[in-house]
């Protein structure tokens, strides 16, 4: 009778297979000592923090080259051969099926949504909220002054990229310099004084102090004479405008060019990777806006208002070149402009340097900001240029880890497991993940904002704040990627839950300006009757065509008489309580961003 063929466990281990079995033994220990000693180099890194990754990576290799070895011994039988060959069809059958089964549903929901978003007239596409292009020869920002500031800023090249090569030869030099840079303040060891300059704050009623500016002013010119001084000191409202004079020329050659029609700057909108886009110009208008208004609140108490008027209505247009662009950081330094633009304004009012012509153009021009319509343009930017950094991340996998600064070090963890299923899953799954982005986004940031009502729905910014921790405990192929663009809206102050801090910028901003205009229809009642009303209402239509209400509860703002013949007029604010308008301080200094109320008040006399 013929002997029953051994298995593969019991059958003779021949020499080769001896040695393929030390060799696997000394691989194993050499990966070991290699891993860990590489990983010791890192800083701040001890030898427990990668022991257990260095022998479980290592083991898992050793398991895996044994699996190897046992299929080819195995194999040597050509029945089993067979087997393995038959095996190996089915599985990479099935994952072809699972490959075309997941791209085929992740395509079909992700063109379903899109259609049905564009029939309710929503654009998802970045295209789409790319502001239109306009002539050169009529747009403020392709003029000389900026071409060369922001050729000093990017270098020639990539200067290019903004203005193209014959703009660029046509400012007839190559060594550029930054125009636009007007500091107020100089920086460098040598030049930092004891006595720093005092800037107001118009939500402490708190005015600039100028005689701490003449004073820097001053001592500055001891060190370089960089500003201008007088000879013998002047009131501190002439000396700060002798300073700021040195940028005269500058200032006026940027009013000449914002008077054309159009303000758009040549953002490279058609780069693959949206995130890797230039916006250098933001903070040249933000430190513009900074220094014009200095020079307002100067001109203000030097009783010159038409020069102060000037400037602000110059700090709007700057306003305008960002309102259009449909990035959140451009709309977050627009907010910033405008909260340095509201000092002067509110100097104007306390002092009453303001006709009621002044007052006039003042309100037409506070009433063009309408930051609830921003929000919700910021927040359509961010969509579509999620998607499309998605787009971009599915034709190049290799730059997730890039994008999102992973590392081998600091993410063994679920986060870098996904992130290389994402590198070499299914391109259905990109698909998901923008369909998760999309809809978290239209569903639940667009409608904290109610633009018909033009107020902030504490409801759904709660809720938006659940589903997204709900979401984030719950991390898969589907949804990691829109997580890490949310997390965008999580970079929070300490006391603040997930997903306000962006809608409180936008909130704020807009009662401050509703809070403005209603102090200027104020301002024009008082001169009308040499005292304010008793109430608000008695300013329609006459002075305000309708009263703006509380964007916090969508209530009458408070108002009360005071008794020096002043006014307080709040908002009830972030935590909307009224707090009888109280401003609550932190270090008595800082306003607190979400307690107290959002006060209009001028200093006690």
């Amino acid at each position: 009778m013929n002997e029953k063929p051994k298995s593969v466990w019991t059958r003779p281990v021949s020499g080769g297979w001896r040695i393929a079995g030390w060799f696997i033994i000394l691989f194993t220990a050499i990966l070991v000592i290699l891993v860990c000693r590489n990983l010791m180099r890192a800083e701040s890194r001890s030898f427990s923090d990668f022991i257990l990754p260095a022998l479980g990576l290592s083991a898992g290799l050793a398991l895996l080259l044994m699996g190897v070895v046992w299929c080819l011994r195995w194999s040597c039988s050509w029945r089993n051969l067979r087997r393995l060959l038959f095996g190996v069809v089915c599985l990479i059958t099935l994952i072809a099926l699972f490959y075309a089964e997941e791209n085929w549903r992740g395509k079909r929901a992700w063109k379903h949504y899109q259609r049905a978003e564009e029939a309710r007239g929503e654009k998802l596409d970045f295209a789409a909220v790319v502001p239109p292009p306009v002539s050169d020869e009529q747009n403020f920002a392709m003029q000389p002054i900026w071409v060369e500031q922001i050729s000093g800023i990017l270098g020639m090249e990539k200067a290019k990229l903004w203005y193209g090569e014959r703009r660029i030869a046509a400012l007839g030099h190559t060594n550029f310099v930054q125009p636009l840079n007007l500091p107020i303040e100089l920086t460098g060891r040598d030049l930092v004084s004891p006595n720093l300059p005092i800037s107001g704050d118009w939500r402490l009623a708190k005015k600039t102090d100028l005689k701490s500016w003449q004073h820097y002013y001053w001592q500055l010119a001891e060190k370089t004479n960089y500003f201008p001084v007088a000879t013998v000191p002047q009131t501190p409202a002439e000396d700060v405008l002798l300073a700021l004079s040195r940028y005269d020329g500058t200032i006026e050659e940027l009013r000449r060019a914002s008077q054309l029609p159009y303000a758009r700057f040549p953002i490279t909108y058609t780069n693959e990777n949206k995130a890797e886009i230039l916006l250098p110009h933001l903070a040249s208008l933000k430190g513009l806006t900074r220094m014009l208004c200095l020079r307002a609140s100067a001109e203000l108490q030097a009783d010159q208002p038409d020069q102060a008027l000037a400037d602000l209505k110059l700090m709007f247009r700057l306003n305008a070149a960002v309102q259009i662009e449909p990035f959140l950081i451009s709309h977050l330094v627009n907010i910033a402009m405008f909260e340095f633009e509201l000092q002067p304004i509110w100097e104007g009012l306390a002092d009453r340097k303001w006709n009621d012509h002044q007052l006039v153009a003042l309100h037409a021009e506070l009433t063009r900001f309408d930051f609830l319509a921003d929000y919700q343009q910021a927040i359509r930017g961010e969509r579509a240029s999620g998607v499309d950094i998605i787009d971009s991340l599915r034709r190049h996998p290799n730059r997730i880890e890039e994008y999102f600064e992973l590392t081998d070090l600091d993410q063994i963890s679920k986060k870098y497991l996904l992130a290389r299923l994402a590198q070499i899953g299914p391109s259905g799954w990109f698909e998901q993940n923008k369909l998760a982005l999309c809809r978290f986004m239209t569903d639940k940031y667009l409608p904290i904002v109610n633009l018909k009502d033009r107020t902030y729905s504490v409801t759904h910014a709660a809720k938006s704040i659940t589903d997204l921790e709900e979401l984030a405990s719950r991390r898969t192929p589907y949804n990691w990627l829109f997580l890490e663009f949310a997390s965008v809206f999580a970079n929070l102050p300490a006391k603040f839950a997930q997903g306000q801090v962006v809608a409180y910028k936008f909130i704020q901003a807009q009662a401050t300006a509703d809070l403005a205009r209603v102090a200027i229809a104020l301002e024009r009642y008082r001169l009308a009757h040499e005292e304010f009303p008793e109430t608000l209402a008695a300013l329609e239509p006459q002075f305000i065509a309708k009263l703006p209400h509380d964007v916090m509860n969508g209530q009458p703002l408070k108002y009360r008489r005071t008794a020096d013949g002043s006014f307080i007029l709040y908002s009830v604010g972030w935590n909307e309580t009224d707090g009888g308008g109280e401003v609550v301080l932190r270090n008595k200094v800082i306003p607190v961003v979400d307690q107290g109320d959002w006060v209009w008040r001028y200093p006690t006399k």
